[in-house]
């Protein structure tokens, strides 16, 4: 009995590292603020939680910047420094630029929502042959969509968003490098090629959208309030399409 509990209680704690070792999910921002009247300087970007300490978010030389944070309250402030923090024993810090971070959702003090998503799945978009729809019980809704004809057959997707910035996730079965790679073109931009990036895998697997070929760019998407165009053309035979999501969360795929 003794070793029984002992076992329930090994269980137990097991499965509760298990959840607290969980990464949080992150949402995309964007701040900007004013300039440092030093020239050359490096601006430190502090998000403090709060409850919780502040802590540098970045380093950078631009007044704009994105980053991510998880759910909670924040306020934000930025300092300017003399370096990069390449050469520790050269940084001073400059006057502080205090209530100068703006263009973020409720000024120096923010609150990250939830994250914002929107699941399409590939045959809702308008087929133009010689793409088209194949059914697969594995698929959301039981059905795929690829091109039979290389380079040819296109779906386009509208849809309406509010003002955000969103990472664009794509469920796709890319199974050999002659099957990996569709074109795309978002609200009627240039043209480029996104999937080759993937793992090579029969399975169905969430990419997150990269620009080129083997890019490791991530394209993420600074949309304004309104509709907006996702138009995908069929690049290779065998390079499959289940469905399509548009999220704020930038860093965790979604799931299956």
């Amino acid at each position: 009995m003794n070793q029984e509990k002992h076992t329930n209680r090994e269980l137990i704690r097991n499965l509760l590292l298990a959840v607290l070792l969980l990464p949080l999910p992150s949402y995309g921002l964007t701040a900007t603020w004013q300039a440092s009247a030093t020239p050359g300087v490096f601006y430190r970007l502090y998000a403090s939680k709060e409850g919780q300490a502040p802590a540098i978010v970045l380093i950078t030389s631009n007044t704009t910047a994105s980053f991510s944070l998880t759910a909670g309250a924040y306020s934000l402030w930025v300092t300017a420094v003399n370096t990069n923090e390449s050469d520790p024993s050269n940084i001073f810090m400059l006057p502080p630029l205090p209530d100068r971070v703006t263009g973020v959702t409720g000024g120096t003090n923010i609150v990250v929502p939830p994250p914002t998503s929107l699941l399409v799945e590939a045959e809702a978009g308008t087929i133009t042959s010689p793409m088209a729809v194949f059914p697969d019980a594995t698929a959301y809704g039981f059905n795929f969509i690829r091109t039979v004809t290389a380079n040819s057959g296109t779906a386009v997707y509208s849809l309406s968003a509010v003002s955000g910035i969103y990472a664009l996730w794509t469920r796709i079965r890319v199974p050999n490098n002659g099957a990996d790679s569709f074109f795309f073109s978002i609200d009627g931009g240039p043209e480029d090629t996104f999937g080759n990036e993937a793992i090579l895998s029969p399975n169905w697997q969430w990419a997150r959208l990269h620009g080129g070929n083997n890019s490791a760019t991530v394209i993420t998407l600074n949309w304004t309030t309104g509709p907006h165009t996702i138009r995908i053309r069929g690049r290779e035979p065998g390079a499959d399409l289940d469905a399509i999501q548009i999220s704020t969360n930038l860093v965790t795929a979604p799931s299956p």
